[in-house]
């Protein structure tokens, strides 16, 4: 491998007495977790999607909630914030538009 920059800023170099150890870096691990979070929401969408109707009550549809949520506020916010939706799409839950929010505001708790 050579080394650039690039390839630096991609991974972190430990360098120990005898060995040198290759670590993953931050952005990486996040990259590989996104697309584990991910690949069933993408399954889900090529596969068991086409073969039942259209009923989604919210705008965008869940599926694409979950993406675009991974995608904005990273794998464990974003699972969390999808998980949340799925439980609001029910019968006698929301409906309309939803999107995903860009911030999140945290509630503050008073002692």
């Amino acid at each position: 491998m050579r080394i650039t920059k690039k390839n630096i800023n991609r991974l972190n170099f430990r360098l120990n007495k005898d060995n040198l150890s290759l670590e993953f870096s931050s952005g990486m691990l996040r990259k590989v977790f996104k697309t584990l979070v991910l690949i069933p929401v993408y399954i889900y969408r090529w596969v068991i999607s086409p073969l039942t109707p259209g009923s989604c009550r919210h705008v965008p549809t869940c599926s694409e909630y979950m993406v675009d949520a991974v995608k904005t506020h990273g794998p464990g916010q974003g699972f969390l914030m999808g998980l949340n939706r799925l439980s609001r799409c029910h019968p006698w839950g929301t409906h309309g538009y939803d999107p995903v929010p860009r911030f999140i505001i945290k509630k503050y708790k008073r002692k």
